[in-house]
């Protein structure tokens, strides 16, 4: 490689630095310095008094003012002030030329909007020296401008990408109240709300270690996490544990997620609850609006232990009217002017001191009459959760899949159901779809899909089995839009599996909001005692042209029951515990048991 000489610097003479504007009553030194500056490599223009000054400043724009201090009329103060507002966002570096050596002259030179001052008679190094620091400065302060009109670009597409992220909600008006003030830009609390795929409602409320983007960044993925795990029919509890995983992943030391998941169950009788670090959940009564239950944080924020897998869940009977009440602790920490604390009784006290429908929009307006224009040191977010009834009033009427293909002819005897599909021409002929025929036959005129399962006492108890199960059948089947009613006809299934074949429950139970309760307690504790059992899963299927069908076969190794007598309600009055298989029958075209109870069959078509 050849190395070249570096070219030679170009003589000042030709150089082109801009424009400097001189004013100055004395004709000389306008001279002097005219000559001056453009020896420098500057286009010298000269003005003899302060309204010359600023026309000129007006048309030509200079990068650079050199005025005298004492100028009949106008003088050099009040010049300067006039081209620093002309100058706006723009930085005009203002020398001021000077005789008199009084410090106080001088620093008011600086006050006035100089950057700089010369004494006369002119210097030609001083100059040349303040001139280049002039240039220095005007070089950073453009470099600054930049960087903040990038920083600017940036902090919006951030900051729009953040709220579509975290405020696409998928709930209808009404269904939880929020408020969130931020403490700047971003906010490092976040409320996410979305519903499972059986229509049961999730909401967390998550508060980051200080505020702004670093205590923002860690809410896109958590968001992320929650909405897909969410959508997907996963349990709080195994939510929670991925986002914790997640975060203590990639978060730095000392910082911390500290969330509260509320799980209100589909029919609004109950609801699930987690704290970890949040101040205390309410839980207030419907009718008469007073604070009815406390829940405070008994589990780890997240982001702090790598081996956090077990969550304090608590099992809450609600009625209808009651409201779940819950703040992040800016809400309690906010200020007044005085520099006093809002406080939990305050809050204690707006909430119970009127009546509970207008709840929200007293704590809101309380919350902003005690702050008044003092500025928040933390972000302050809060959510009002109304517990309303979710179950349709006719069973499967929310739930119903597209229209089913058409039905050539149908019989139940003895409440078992033999369905005959009439499928479309470019998936086959009319095809008996016989459950005991689809499962005996292997021929591919049936069935082009199958898949069977086997699943043990130590896996059934520590895994929610609905979602892993619906993931895989999507994906196989590519039937995404069916994704919520299948999860509605497997999860029940699986779940009339466990309780009533493995863990012995009795659905009657459910007959009351008490028992709905005392029913999940139950169910907790037999299942973590849980140590022999087994379920077997088998799927089969075809599709073709956005249509086809499902059979799903499930086996337990329970005791059943006398399923030849079993009749569905025909009344409301067994709604809690005779709602799942009511659905499933809604959903499917075909819904069977077996044996002594321990088998059930049902084909789901679209």
């Amino acid at each position: 490689m050849t190395l070249q000489p570096t070219p030679a610097a170009p003589p000042a003479e030709t150089r082109t630095r801009g424009r400097a504007l001189v004013v100055d009553d004395e004709s000389t030194t306008r001279l002097i310095l005219r000559g001056l500056l453009q020896k420098e490599g500057f286009t010298a223009l000269t003005a003899s008094n302060g309204e010359s000054a600023i026309e000129l400043f007006e048309q030509e724009s200079p990068s650079i003012v050199l005025v005298d201090v004492i100028m009949p009329g106008m003088n050099g103060f009040e010049v300067a002030g006039h081209i620093k507002k002309m100058a706006g966002g723009r930085f005009v570096p203002i020398i001021f030329l000077t005789a008199i050596t009084d410090e106080n002259t001088l620093a008011e030179c600086i006050r006035a909007g100089g950057d700089d001052f010369l004494t006369k008679p002119v210097s030609l190094i001083l100059l040349r020296a303040k001139i280049t620091a002039a240039e220095r400065m005007t070089h950073l302060y453009e470099t600054i401008q930049r960087q903040h009109h990038q920083l600017l670009f940036e902090q919006q597409l951030a900051r729009q990408v953040y709220a579509k992220t975290l405020k696409d909600n998928n709930v209808q008006p009404g269904e939880v109240f929020i408020l969130q003030r931020p403490a700047s830009v971003f906010s490092g609390d976040l409320i996410l709300v979305e519903k499972s795929p059986s229509g049961t409602l999730h909401v967390l409320l998550g508060d980051f270690t200080g505020h702004g983007l670093a205590a923002a960044i860690g809410a896109l993925p958590a968001a992320d996490i929650f909405r897909s795990m969410t959508s997907h029919g996963y349990s709080p509890p195994e939510i929670l544990a991925e986002i914790n995983r997640k975060l203590r992943g990639f978060l730095p030391t000392g910082m911390f997620l500290a969330v509260a998941f509320i799980r209100l169950h589909q029919d609004g009788k109950a609801l699930t609850l987690c704290n970890c670090g949040l101040p205390e959940v309410l839980i207030q009564d419907g009718q008469t609006g007073s604070i009815r239950q406390k829940i405070p944080s008994q589990s780890l924020p997240l982001g702090i232990s790598a081996r956090q897998n077990a969550f304090k869940m608590n099992l809450v009977e609600v009625n209808e009217g009651d409201q779940v009440v819950i703040a992040t602790d800016g809400f309690t920490e906010a200020k007044n002017a005085a520099g006093e604390f809002l406080g939990s009784q305050r809050l204690h006290d707006w909430l119970e001191n009127g009546p509970p429908q207008g709840v929200f929009e007293r704590l809101v307006t309380g919350l902003e009459a005690f702050i008044g224009d003092t500025s928040l040191d933390d972000d302050v977010t809060l959510a009002v959760i109304p517990c309303r009834g979710r179950l349709p009033a006719t069973v499967g009427e929310a739930l119903a899949p597209p229209p089913p293909l058409p039905l050539v002819g149908s019989h139940f005897t003895n409440n078992r159901p033999r369905c005959h599909l009439l499928l479309l021409d470019t998936l086959a002929p009319i095809i008996s779809l016989d459950p005991k025929k689809l499962m005996d036959a292997a021929g591919a005129e049936v069935c082009d899909w199958e898949w069977e399962t086997r699943l043990g006492s130590s896996l059934i108890k520590k895994t929610d089995l609905a979602p892993v199960l619906l993931r895989n059948l999507t994906d196989f089947l590519g039937v995404h839009e069916q994704r919520h009613a299948l999860f509605t006809v497997i999860s029940e299934l699986l779940n009339n599996a466990v309780d009533h074949g493995l863990l012995g429950l009795d659905s009657h139970i459910k007959d009351s909001p008490e028992g709905f309760v005392q029913y999940f307690e139950e169910r907790t504790r037999r299942l973590a005692d849980l140590n022999t059992g087994h379920i077997r899963i088998r799927f089969r299927g075809r599709v073709e042209s956005g249509h086809g069908w499902l059979l799903i076969h499930i086996e337990d190794s329970g005791t059943g029951f006398d399923h030849a007598h079993w009749e569905p309600p025909k009344t409301g009055s067994n709604l809690y515990g005779m709602r799942g298989l009511q659905v499933v029958r809604g959903l499917c075209k075909h819904l069977q048991f077996e044996g002594c109870g321990n088998i059930v069959q049902a084909i789901y078509t679209w």
